[in-house]
């Protein structure tokens, strides 16, 4: 899985479960960033493994966004579920520009 695949199916997931903050999977189903990721590429959102895939997919996102800690940007009180949505969005296209060079 390249680091675009796992932002996209990050993103999916979000775009499917929701939003949650300061846990990785609520009772709803609903996750935060790192749930949505864990998700996209290990198949549960509350995996406590790690992987090259996880950090990239994290890091990318992280730059994407402006901010090194995507957990303090995704639990913020005003982030929204459409502003995750766009975060990923612009991770995903900052991957497609980076294949083209």
């Amino acid at each position: 899985m390249t680091t675009k695949q796992g932002l996209t199916k990050a993103r999916n997931y979000v775009q499917t479960h929701g939003l949650c903050k300061d846990m990785l999977q609520d009772e709803d189903g609903r996750v935060c960033v790192l749930g949505a990721i864990n998700a996209a590429v290990f198949g549960n959102p509350c995996s406590l493994e790690a992987s090259t895939r996880f950090t990239a997919s994290r890091n990318a996102l992280g730059v994407a966004i402006g901010e090194e800690c995507v957990v303090r940007w995704n639990n913020h009180p005003n982030r929204t579920k459409r502003q995750v949505i766009a975060g990923f969005n612009k991770a995903i296209r900052e991957q497609t520009v980076g294949m083209k060079k």
